[in-house]
């Protein structure tokens, strides 16, 4: 029983040891369009200023 204890003590010391020296690698940050790389829009359709207040329509979506 002694020799498994061991064996097993000794083979999750070595595991643990590989993952404690393998190197650390950044996650991968995302690629984000700047506002020149944007395609140009298909329609004519623009945003106009934003108002506080109610709608037009009384809010309704």
């Amino acid at each position: 029983m002694n020799k498994l204890r061991t064996a097993l003590a000794t083979a999750a010391a070595l595991g643990l040891g590989a993952l404690v020296t393998a190197p650390v690698q950044a996650a991968a940050q995302p690629a984000f369009l700047a506002a020149a790389q944007m395609p140009a829009s298909s329609t004519p359709w623009t945003a106009t200023q934003v108002f506080t207040g109610v709608p037009e329509n009384g809010g309704v979506l």
